[in-house]
């Protein structure tokens, strides 16, 4: 025989996630809008193939979050030598392809570096059509080797800072590491991000300020996610069944003496049960009957009375 017992295990994992790993089609969509602008001075002809590259990269990793932003690219020198490109009588595309075409046609040329000319030019021209939907985030994003050439006739840092506040425009800058203080005003003055541009240019676009930008985009809200796991184990019992134990044989009264046998070392002789006999009546009372019923009676004591003591080894 036998039973069988299930125990279930409940294993849950809570684990919290932001919304950056989640895919939400209906609100990241069309949530922003970021702005390039590539230094093209001689210094950055080591770059500006990575820089190209890495930036295709970027947008195509948006692409794949889903962030559909709409894209503008400037590319910088001197003021005189600064292209803030067109796409289709806008300074913004959707077109990603589009825009990976400007992109890889940057030719490096110059020797200036007049950051902060082409920073408050898109901040305030108003041929930056920025969106202005609730969820919409402006994003600049500036690449250089070099520290910000200021001359008087050059915006300064502080109007170009207030100039990107008052637009709501956060910059980040990848630079070198040695530049990180000539720009600190700008980046953290707009909650920006300082990357350095001698580390995995790849990894820095694609990780740390792609997940930024959605992190901004969707307000750093956070999911909880539950996972309930059940696992099943199934337990069998095995129940013996009790083996047939030699039952202990009373000694019986025999009414005739028969057969001997022997219980718990003592001997018996086995009664020899009576068959019944069966007679029939006369149909009418007589004295041949009476007598019958007397014999019977007789024998009937008879038999009752013989006791069969046990005999001994």
């Amino acid at each position: 025989m036998a039973t069988t017992t299930e125990t279930v295990n409940k294993t849950t994992v809570v684990e919290v996630v932001k919304e950056a790993d989640v895919v939400n089609r209906q609100e990241v969509k069309g949530t922003t809008d970021i702005v390039f602008i590539v230094d093209k001075s001689g210094s950055m002809d080591s770059h500006i193939t990575d820089v190209a590259n890495n930036i295709e990269k970027f947008v195509r990793d948006l692409e794949s979050k889903n962030v559909q932003a709409r894209l503008g690219l400037v590319d910088y020198e001197s003021s005189k030598n600064t292209t803030y490109h067109d796409f289709g009588g806008s300074k913004f595309t959707t077109d990603t392809n589009a825009f990976v075409g400007k992109l890889k046609a940057i030719c490096t040329t110059g020797s200036d570096e007049e950051a902060t000319t082409a920073l408050s030019h898109i901040a305030t021209s108003p041929d930056y059509t920025w969106g202005t939907g609730k969820n919409n985030r402006r994003f600049a994003f500036l690449v250089t080797d070099e520290d910000i050439d200021l001359t008087p006739k050059k915006p300064t840092k502080d109007a170009t800072l207030k100039a990107l506040q008052d637009a709501g425009i956060s910059l980040t800058v990848v630079g070198k590491k040695y530049d990180e203080k000539d720009f600190d005003p700008l980046v953290k003055g707009t909650n920006g991000l300082y990357l350095d541009i001698d580390k995995d240019f790849a990894d820095l676009l694609n990780k740390q300020f792609s997940n930024y930008v959605i992190e901004t985009v969707q307000e750093g809200r956070v999911y909880r996610i539950q996972t309930d796991t059940y696992e099943v184990i199934a337990t069998t019992h095995l129940v013996t069944k009790a083996t047939n134990q030699p039952e202990t044989v009373q000694p019986a009264t025999p009414t005739v003496p028969g057969n001997v046998y022997y219980v718990e070392g003592t001997v018996y002789e086995a009664p020899t049960p009576l068959q019944p006999t069966y007679k029939e009546l006369p149909e009418t009372g007589s004295s041949q009957s009476a007598a019958l019923v007397s014999l019977g009676l007789i024998n009937a004591a008879l038999g009752l009375g013989m006791a069969v003591k046990p005999k001994r080894n």
